[in-house]
């Protein structure tokens, strides 16, 4: 099933993820190349460099921040559009160019081809469908990330999860009806239910998490997620050890004072 252009569109400008990729990509990797420890480990040296991080594990994090987005490419297809888009790693070039105000990523897919919602046992579809990229894609890239960056597997979970959670919010925001509003909290109760424990082969499941919720500082009426794991963006040269505001390592405290020098323009 070939993807409508406007739908191309949308997996280009908001996920990154496209069959052209970026104009003058400096570094090029198959993501399933990535799986051997010395290209990752070469991979994340010269993704950390670009980002001028302290420390290897920014590279690893920020990668992760970015396999996210594929993944939202695939909730999005699926629950808006009927169509789950066929990934598999050896299928995706992970495409890097330094900008000076910093890197940009980008995914490249062979082919970005979507195979169509069946008329029936909508779930089962799903199920296998999650099944092949979480267990079959994501697992193991995860797993070669926390070794050559030494993160936690656990760390790397919760930063494509909390990416993922704030997807669903804004496509639940953006839907034009009651009908796909509905579709898409289903098919992530799908995914966050049905997958989830069958990825960590335990009592914790990694993708149900409940969330600390806290104001905005531009809306008082609006409520941000704090963060399931530090993005590590504090240890980057442009951030000069500041924490993100919904940064889980920030003290209600500490927060409070962030908020305070947000609003009066002294941050």
């Amino acid at each position: 099933m070939t993807l409508q252009e406007p739908v191309n569109q949308v997996l280009e400008q908001r996920f990154g993820l496209s069959e052209t990729g970026i104009a003058g990509a400096e570094h090029r990797f198959r993501l399933g190349s990535l799986l051997r420890p010395e290209e990752m480990s070469r991979f994340i040296r010269i993704y950390t460099e670009a980002l001028k991080g302290s420390h290897i594990d920014v590279g690893g994090m920020f990668f992760i921040a970015w396999v996210a987005q594929v993944c939202s490419a695939l909730q999005y297809t699926v629950s808006c559009h009927q169509a789950a888009l066929n990934l598999h790693l050896d299928q995706l070039e992970l495409q890097l160019r330094h900008h000076s105000d910093g890197p940009a990523l980008a995914f490249r897919a062979d082919s970005c081809v979507g195979t169509p919602c069946p008329a029936d046992n909508r779930e089962e579809w799903l199920s296998a469908i999650f099944h092949h990229w979480y267990i079959g894609q994501v697992k193991p890239l995860i797993a070669s990330v926390s070794e050559a960056a030494g993160i936690p597997t656990a760390q790397l979970w919760a930063q494509l999860v909390t990416r993922l959670y704030y997807t669903i919010d804004v496509m639940i925001g953006e839907a034009e009806d009651e009908e796909t509003r509905s579709r898409i909290k289903d098919d992530f109760a799908v995914l966050v239910h049905r997958i989830g424990p069958r990825i960590f082969e335990k009592k914790t499941n990694l993708l149900d998490l409940k969330f600390k919720m806290v104001e905005s500082p531009a809306d008082p009426d609006r409520l941000l997620r704090v963060k399931a794991a530090c993005c590590l963006y504090y240890k980057t040269e442009k951030a000069c050890g500041n924490y993100c505001f919904t940064c889980p390592k920030l003290s209600d405290k500490d927060r409070e004072e962030k908020r305070r020098k947000l609003l009066t323009g002294t941050l």
